[in-house]
């Protein structure tokens, strides 16, 4: 339970770290002035107008699923205030919908060779899959009786929407600045 405890509030501060730092990058400093940006436009690289704004809609969109996944983990939310956790995974469900579409887009255009297009289309592709799978299993539990195969799979389906959260806190905490 402890450890349940301190590896959640680890995930919590990690994604407020980096939907600040989105924020005051992307948001305060600009885009066309953002570190990332700066330097695909110092190799050389023309972004089009739809480059900025996917991107835009990426960061907007993600940094909603990012500070929401974690509180949708939590159990007081879940279990004693299910209005709540409703409406809070309607808004997680459509920032991790707009952050990975945007995404699998931005893959495309990603710095570093095929491996970084690779890897950020995967990326993207695994955000979405999770999510689908976490809303189907939130749907099937209201729809159907309660078992301990549900109760299995949903658990499972949120330890996979967990994983893939953390993958992209790490990345973004420790990415490489070539890419």
């Amino acid at each position: 339970m402890i450890l349940k405890r301190i590896r959640l509030g680890v995930v919590t501060l990690l994604a407020i770290g980096i939907a600040g730092y989105s924020v005051v990058q992307y948001g305060f400093v600009g885009l066309d002035k953002a570190g990332m940006v700066m330097q695909k436009i110092s190799s050389g690289e023309v972004l089009s107008d739809m480059w900025r704004i996917m991107l835009s809609i990426h960061i907007a969109t993600s940094i909603f699923a990012l500070v929401l996944g974690p509180f949708l983990l939590l159990d007081s939310i879940r279990q004693k205030n299910k209005v709540l956790h409703k409406r809070m995974g309607y808004i997680y469900t459509a920032g991790v919908i707009g952050g990975g579409i945007t995404g699998l887009y931005l893959a495309y255009y990603a710095s570093g060779g095929t491996f970084a297009k690779i890897g950020f289309a995967l990326m993207a592709i695994t955000w979405l899959v999770t999510v689908f799978f976490a809303v189907k299993a939130a749907t099937q539990k209201k729809n159907s009786p309660a078992s301990t195969l549900d109760n299995g799979q949903l658990q499972c389906d949120i330890r996979c929407c967990h994983t893939a959260n953390l993958v992209r806190y790490v990345y973004v905490c420790f990415r490489p600045s070539s890419i």
